[in-house]
């Protein structure tokens, strides 16, 4: 394994690559935030928009944490392809990830089988009652994408050393029109236009995964002048964030009027990825974090290594039979309509992250001593 250790703000390892901790602390809070959208969407805290009944004030606040966590997805992208344009591809780091994730999908199933809470759309059964087509899901998770934002990632790291080469051989202005062509073609279009675009997925697929890398890519070569200031990265992540919030409510209320904007308010159109708000509030929270800079080496060191477990926190709690059994564990529906949720949810969410992240580690050390036998 890689001996790394924290060395000014910065984490350096044996190949001489660096990352700034800073950047590992946003990766923990953008898993946090994705925790944070699991609790809210599978735990039922979030009111439908298309819901006829008055919402309370909890309610809204709900769908405005909502608007807050989602950039999240975006944002672990655009770390990615900030540091990638520097890093060296490694076939070993896909099968590792993938190997992961099929022990944690496969071990998961049958832990929670041989203890009795295997529970499914029909209710809790055995192991024994799986059906092929079932335990298909379980072994192979990547390619039927039980775990959607692996399948991408992995798709969009196989594709990084091309997309690397070409942004080393692109001038800075063509490297500019192929980025906003590409933003303009899978984001502003949708965005500004009211239907439904058959090309849109909203932001659940691998092309837009290379916007975020590329646009990550650009921000490492060149920066961006919303970095410059806290403060207007800040403002760019609220604003963008009330914006989506806005324009949801805004639907809402002419489809329950007027009948208007019917595709928008059923299908929550404006909480999706690939949104302009969202992408823009993406920017925001990722400029807010250029920042900040660590000093002190063990604080360094502690974060970096939680950073190195993100990945399994989201293989383990958005395992396919787990998914929606630990908001169940923790009661996260009898705090919907309630402001008592927020509390709820920031315990929920560190519990969450704490105790994946424990499992990951005892892994990790097993594989080690498997690993130094041999």
């Amino acid at each position: 394994m890689m001996k790394q250790k924290a060395e000014n703000g910065q984490l350096h390892n044996e190949q001489g690559t660096s990352r700034e901790t800073s950047y590992e602390l946003l990766r923990i809070l953008a898993m946090c935030m994705i925790i944070s959208l699991h609790y809210l969407s599978k735990g039922n805290v979030l009111t439908s928009l298309a819901d006829s009944g008055k919402m309370n004030a909890a309610e809204v606040a709900a769908w405005v944490v909502e608007a807050l966590c989602l950039p999240a997805v975006n944002v672990y992208v655009l770390i990615s392809g900030y540091f990638g344009r520097s890093g060296s591809f490694r076939m070993s780091k896909v099968i590792r990830l993938w190997g992961t994730a099929i022990f944690y999908s496969v071990g998961i199933t049958l832990i929670l089988g041989m203890t009795g809470n295997l529970t499914t759309a029909q209710g809790t059964m055995a192991v024994s009652e799986l059906t092929i087509y079932d335990w298909m899901n379980v072994v192979f998770p990547v390619v039927t994408e039980e775990y959607w934002f692996l399948t991408a990632y992995l798709i969009l790291y196989l594709f990084m050393p091309f997309l690397n080469a070409g942004m080393e051989k692109l001038s800075q202005k063509d490297f500019r029109r192929i980025l906003i062509s590409l933003l303009i073609f899978f984001s502003v279009a949708k965005s500004v236009l009211p239907m439904q675009l058959p090309t849109d997925h909203k932001g659940y697929d691998v092309l837009w995964f290379v916007c975020l890398y590329l646009l990550g890519g650009y921000f490492g070569r060149y920066g961006c002048k919303v970095f410059e200031r806290l403060w207007s990265s800040a403002l760019l992540y609220l604003l963008s964030a009330l914006g989506i919030v806005g324009l949801a409510f805004g639907a809402r209320h002419l489809y329950l009027t007027k009948g208007m904007l019917a595709d928008f308010a059923l299908t929550n159109y404006f909480y999706t990825y690939n949104h302009i708000l969202c992408l823009t509030a993406s920017i925001g929270l990722f400029g807010m974090f250029t920042r900040l800079h660590m000093k002190k080496q063990k604080l360094s060191g502690c974060i970096c290594y939680a950073a190195s477990c993100t990945m399994a926190v989201y293989l383990i709690h958005e395992q396919l039979y787990l998914r929606y059994l630990w908001p169940k564990w923790f009661g996260v529906q009898k705090q919907a309509g309630s402001f008592m949720f927020l509390p709820h949810m920031l315990v929920t969410v560190v519990c969450v992250f704490l105790v994946c992240t424990a499992v990951e580690s005892i892994r990790k050390r097993i594989v080690r001593c498997i690993w130094h036998r041999r």
